[in-house]
């Protein structure tokens, strides 16, 4: 399933990076799911845990993009800079 996948996700950043194909419209859409609170049949909105589910995919690709940007950039920033970017401050 892995080199599936990878050529999958490498087909999708190449043709980000060439311009060629934008993301779609519901690619950082979650599905909102309300676990109940206790037992019971019956449960009010205010009685619920409201769970975000969502595709990870979004989430690969955004940083395979700041791995890359990271990689090429890491020599222009001080250390300072990088310790605060990284909320180590």
């Amino acid at each position: 399933c892995k080199d599936v996948v990878l050529h999958i996700f490498h087909d999708i950043i190449l043709s980000m990076v060439r311009g060629t194909s934008d993301v779609p419209d519901n690619f950082n859409l979650a599905f909102l799911v309300c676990l109940p609170k206790g037992s019971g049949e019956h449960h009010d909105p205010a009685n619920t845990r409201p769970l975000s589910i969502v595709d990870a995919s979004n989430r690969i690709i955004a940083s395979a993009f700041r791995l890359a940007l990271e990689r090429a950039t890491s020599s222009w920033i001080s250390e300072a800079e990088w310790t605060y970017i990284n909320g180590k401050y």
